[in-house]
């Protein structure tokens, strides 16, 4: 399957949780190791800058620069010991940016499970054993949730500000099929402080999407 034209840094440029709604049904391609890993983007969440106190520009920070800077870069920091991927999106200085937080499997799923198990057998849980070779993750589990997403993608902080509206990049979203998707709106995953405004898009018949289902449309 090939991945589609990537998508151009204006369709980032505007706000997060237009782009967050916009980004269901494309792609999300990755060449890390040289192997084309692809898949179709079902839950994104939305952040803005210091109004939103879920936001990691909440205050302005280092690890919060790259969310001031161009549309269409990308925004990886780590949290419990995983990298999480955004897109920046708004305008220069305005700090937003769109969390990827899942994706439907779709190409090169051999290497997906491979950096799964890996990843999983280093944590050095009790549930690990038997993962170093990555084939007993099941479909469903590989891009569930923004820290399997990045482990099954190969992403980590070497795209950090990098513009993923270029394949040259490594890492970079393509044009999918958006059209006839049932998108539902709900409250951010593990936020305690969140805006009034639902801020996570999901498929609503997708069994890709992490989390508990939402309640608004």
């Amino acid at each position: 399957m090939a991945p589609g034209s990537p998508l151009a840094a204006r369709f980032f440029a505007r706000d997060p949780a237009v782009v967050a709604r916009a980004l269901l049904g494309h792609r999300l391609v990755s060449m890390a190791g040289r192997s084309l890993c692809a898949g179709r983007i079902v839950e994104t969440e939305a952040y803005y800058g210091p109004r939103d106190p879920a936001s990691r520009a909440y205050r302005r920070v280092p690890m919060s620069e790259p969310m001031f800077g161009p549309p269409g870069t990308a925004f990886v920091y780590m949290v419990h010991a995983r990298w999480l991927f955004n897109a920046v999106c708004g305008r220069l200085g305005e700090p937003a940016a769109v969390l990827l937080r899942a994706v439907e499997p779709q190409v090169g799923l051999d290497a997906m499970r491979r950096r799964r198990g890996e990843a999983r057998a280093r944590r050095r849980t009790s549930s690990a054993r038997g993962f170093g070779s990555g084939r007993i993750v099941p479909e469903r589990d590989l891009c569930r949730g923004p820290g399997r997403l990045t482990e099954a993608m190969g992403i980590t902080r070497a795209i950090n500000r990098m513009d993923v509206t270029d394949p040259r990049t490594g890492v970079w979203f393509a044009r999918g099929n958006p059209g006839g998707l049932r998108v539902v709106r709900s409250g951010r995953i593990g936020v305690s402080r969140d805006l009034r405004r639902p801020l996570r898009f999901y498929a609503a018949d997708s069994p890709w999407v992490s989390g508990p289902r939402g309640s608004s449309i």
